[in-house]
């Protein structure tokens, strides 16, 4: 299920930042359609790598619901952690990356106003590290590229990601003015006139 779009009424910024992440995203989501598997595989984050602090550039076989799968690698940034960042960026389809910038467009919009730009920017960079990281916590043998949050379904960085957020939005709010609920904006434009 798809949301078509939602009421922006009290919203009181321009979501700069959001429209620069979905930017962002694009420009990462170009970069693996040009660059191929090999930017994909080095610059997704693989648990392995993070907690070895190694950079895996050959192939790993490993078993799979009874099978033996070659799951390729490629080399990767110095140091190899920036991996946990750029990850968050990468997607692994079209529909992947469809409905993250969908979801990004129509829900970040109203968290960018609560926080402000700034405090914005530091929540979102937290939560997609938040969501890398509980995923190679629970998965810090691994070889299979994690990006997005999402590699077939990366369920602990999803997790992650939710429970960072829910944590860092009250956190990140205090001291911010709250939205003018609709009813109260209309009545103070109404009165101007």
């Amino acid at each position: 299920m798809f949301p078509l779009g939602d009421d922006n009424s009290q919203r009181r910024t321009t979501p700069y930042v959001v429209w620069t992440f979905v930017g962002i995203n694009v420009l990462f989501w170009l970069a693996q359609l040009g660059f191929g598997e090999s930017f994909t595989y080095g610059w997704a984050a693989i648990p392995f790598e993070i907690t070895r602090n190694v950079d895996l550039v050959q192939a790993q076989m490993v078993e799979f619901a009874g099978q033996t799968i070659e799951i390729p690698q490629a080399p990767g940034p110095v140091p190899i952690h920036i991996t946990v960042l750029t990850a968050m960026f990468m997607h692994g389809s079209w529909m992947h990356i469809i409905g993250n910038m969908l979801y990004l467009l129509i829900f970040g919009d109203q968290i960018e106003d609560i926080l402000g730009h700034g405090r914005f920017i530091l929540f979102y960079l937290l939560c997609g590290i938040g969501a890398s990281l509980a995923h190679i916590a629970f998965a810090s043998n691994s070889v299979v590229p994690s990006l997005g949050a999402s590699t077939g379904v990366a369920y602990m960085a999803h997790i992650g990601g939710f429970a960072a957020g829910a944590v860092l939005i009250f956190l990140m709010a205090i001291g911010r003015p709250p939205p003018v609920p609709a009813r109260q904006k209309v009545m103070r434009l109404s009165r101007r006139r």
